[in-house]
């Protein structure tokens, strides 16, 4: 009797430290998942948005925008541009006081507005590698909550109509 009791308790904890194993195994791997939407866009381009949707994050579309959201929150909303309204929406950012440059690349800004329409406003503008098709996104949300988001997202041209 005193073996059987042995037995099991080697068992249990044999069972123990493969289910310990194999749980720092899991732990390691870094496991993400994505969602993808394609858009024929106004310069004749089809673009495809790519967002790293770990954490609750989701992409969607509502009537001629994509939103990327956080749950039930909708943490950033865009459109795409031609080149034109690209270039008039930038002159626009940079022609009204009190907006704050943020970040400024070839092609690419952000920015933040304290005294948007609907609250203070984070916003991003630039154009898709190797198309004339542009991307605006802005977001109600804090600075650091529409940077997490827009860090997640990819763009790209995948074809001409």
């Amino acid at each position: 009797m005193h073996g059987k009791m042995k037995r099991n308790t080697t068992g249990r904890t044999a069972t123990i430290i493969i289910l310990l194993i194999l749980l720092c195994i899991g732990g390691c791997w870094n496991v993400t998942t994505s969602q993808s939407m394609s858009f024929a866009v106004e310069t004749g381009d089809c673009i495809r948005t790519t967002l790293d949707t770990t954490q609750g994050y989701s992409l969607a579309q509502d009537d001629g925008m994509f939103l990327v959201k956080n749950g039930d929150e909708i943490i950033l909303q865009g459109i795409f541009q031609t080149r034109d309204q690209y270039e008039a929406q930038e002159a626009m950012i940079r022609g009204t006081p009190g907006v704050q440059i943020l970040s400024e690349s070839n092609n690419m800004l952000s920015y933040y507005y304290k005294d948007g329409a609907a609250g203070p406003e984070v916003g991003y503008l630039f154009l898709v590698d190797d198309s004339d098709t542009g991307v605006y996104l802005a977001s109600l949300m804090d600075q650091q909550k529409a940077d997490q988001a827009f860090a997640r997202m990819s763009f790209e041209k995948v074809s001409e109509k």
